[in-house]
């Protein structure tokens, strides 16, 4: 009898048959990134209010130490709101508009803002689960021409309030080779998939919730946020 991961393995490969050569995809076919889009001016207001504290905020690999063959430098840092179903309550309450975008997009299971310091490049890397679809709103990009994303060999660049969505298991790469701060609010959702396979990938992306690579992740956010939230909601509010 197969094991639980050979298992899941099979039902990738299965999706994959339906749509796995598709690097970027038609935002057509996801009604809901023009609402998402319409927050955007918000969205980006609150995160320059975050820029008050980014001298506090985490590397990615604080949060997720598997990850130091991605970032080990601290100049990857990322202000999370959701992780597979469980919600970092204080980073939604500092962004209210942020989180009222997050709510419009099906099936959230993570998001953050992500920022690339200047100079920052991220490694080809792939992520773990087919069962997902990455989505980037463009928050702040001050320099276009000298940021960028490569997934499976297509090339594209962000624009301020706009969107791309894209499967994240092919080898991507991401890159600031600018001299300003890049953001983008980043989040993943359920892949669309017709019944039964709907069902069994939300199982799936279920048990990863439960998942030591995040619980130990959310468990490191909960120690940021005793030794520094209080600092971040009076710089927040200009008490700093």
């Amino acid at each position: 009898m197969a094991t639980y991961k050979e298992q899941v393995k099979a039902f990738e490969e299965r999706m994959r048959s339906i749509d796995g050569q598709t690097r970027f995809f038609d935002l057509a076919r996801f009604p809901w990134v023009q609402d998402v889009e319409a927050h955007w001016r918000e969205v980006r207001a609150e995160c320059d209010g975050m820029f008050r504290a980014l001298d506090l905020l985490p590397g990615y690999e604080d949060i997720q130490i598997e990850s130091l063959e991605l970032s080990d430098d601290g100049r990857w840092k990322i202000v999370p709101f959701w992780a597979y179903g469980r919600a970092l309550h204080d980073n939604l309450r500092r962004c209210p508009h942020t989180a009222a975008a997050l709510a419009l997009i099906p099936g959230l299971r993570s998001a953050m803002f992500s920022i690339l310091l200047p100079g920052k490049v991220l490694p080809r890397h792939r992520g773990p689960y087919a069962g997902v679809l990455r989505h980037h709103l463009a928050v702040t990009v001050p320099e276009p021409a000298l940021c960028g994303i490569e997934v499976g060999g297509d090339e594209r660049a962000w624009v301020e309030g706009r969107s791309l969505v894209f499967d994240d298991t092919h080898m991507h790469r991401a890159w600031n080779h600018g001299s300003q701060t890049r953001v983008v609010l980043f989040t993943d959702f359920d892949r669309p998939l017709a019944p039964p396979l709907d069902a069994y990938n939300r199982e799936i992306i279920r048990r990863m919730g439960d998942s030591p690579f995040i619980v130990d992740a959310m468990e490191r956010w909960r120690q940021w946020e005793a030794l520094y939230g209080a600092r971040v909601d009076a710089l927040l509010a200009g008490r700093g």
